[in-house]
């Protein structure tokens, strides 16, 4: 398996600054062009580095050492839960919470990887919409780190969706890195991008219902971008 990067960098060097328009988001999709061929991005876990911020956070308060290397399964809760005893779902929201409200968030460090991914498929013309579940409480900061970061004129705009709604949103592919998001939007037909992470390595195809060529399981840019080719070609021909 490859290992990801998560590093903090200059973003300078990987897509060009542009002055930042506002930001256009809704919270179901509506104003999507539906007769055009859009590529949903999730961006905590690709883009974002969400994880490190609240580890960091975690250190901190716990006297801990727990790293993006120790979640090895989308069960982040239950491994940090095997070292911090009562850890649960509500306290997690609070150190998120306290990691909003302090800016820290909005100096969450990039995944190269995933930076070169999305940059693959802008500079190929594809419309992009990032799909995220952030709650109500967090939306500005999410939205600040997007500006920060010089995307904010390079997207379609931002959907904030329901977890349970997410493999449901109105665009032509979904790309994250939550494998039940992922199998879930495949059996709905809708092709999609698991990118690679520590948390997804155990991850096996789904359904033997579900066409091979229905999910990608990657974590380069270019294979990435033939995936997102090969369906707009096969959706062009239809």
């Amino acid at each position: 398996m490859t290992a990801f990067i998560a590093i903090k960098f200059t973003l300078k060097s990987i897509i060009s600054l542009a002055e930042n328009n506002l930001l256009e988001y809704n919270d179901n999709g509506e104003k999507m062009n539906q007769n055009q061929f859009t590529v949903g991005v999730d961006v905590d876990g690709i883009l974002r580095n969400w994880l490190q911020t609240i580890l960091q956070q975690v250190n901190i308060m716990y006297e801990t050492k727990i790293f993006n290397k120790d979640i090895t399964s989308y069960d982040m809760v239950g491994i940090i839960k095997g070292r911090i005893p009562g850890f649960d779902r509500k306290v997690l929201e609070g150190i998120h919470k306290r990691c909003v409200e302090s800016g820290k968030m909005n100096d969450a460090s990039c995944y190269k990887d995933g930076f070169l991914m999305f940059k693959a498929i802008y500079d190929a013309g594809f419309s992009i919409r990032f799909l995220t579940c952030q709650p109500l409480w967090a939306r500005k900061s999410f939205q600040q780190w997007v500006q920060e970061n010089y995307l904010a004129d390079k997207i379609a705009g931002i959907d904030f969706l329901d977890p349970l709604s997410k493999a449901e949103a109105k665009v032509s592919i979904i790309i994250d890195d939550n494998p039940h998001i992922v199998a879930t939007a495949a059996k709905l037909g809708k092709p999609s991008i698991l990118w690679q992470r520590m948390w997804n390595k155990t991850w096996q195809y789904p359904d033997k219902d579900i066409s091979e060529d229905m999910i990608c399981y990657t974590v380069l840019p270019k294979k990435a971008l033939q995936f997102v080719e090969h369906w707009y070609e096969k959706t062009e021909d239809e």
